[in-house]
C-alpha cells in the first residue's frame, strides 16, 4: 500500500498502554521513512485527558497526526 492510516479512538488508557502505544507510534515512524503513514486520534467531546494525551503524542512523534473530536 501506498499509505497506512491507524485509527485510535480510545475510552481509556493507562500507562501499561501508554508504553505499548509509544511502541507503536516508534515503530510507524520508521515506516515512515519510505511510506506515507497517517495518524487519526478520536477523543470524546469531553475528554480532554485523551485530547491531551494525544497532542503529546504528535509533538513526540514524526507523524502525520490528526486529533479529531467526536
Amino acid at each position: 500500500n501506498n499509505e497506512t492510516i491507524v485509527v485510535f479512538k480510545l475510552e481509556y488508557f493507562n500507562t501499561s498502554s501508554a508504553k505499548q502505544i509509544t511502541k507503536l507510534l516508534m515503530t510507524l515512524q520508521k515506516l515512515a521513512i519510505n511510506h506515507k503513514v497517517v495518524i487519526n486520534w478520536y477523543y470524546r467531546k469531553d475528554d480532554t485527558d485523551i485530547k491531551n494525551s494525544g497532542e503529546r503524542y504528535a509533538n513526540l512523534i514524526k507523524l502525520d497526526f490528526n486529533i479529531m473530536e467526536y
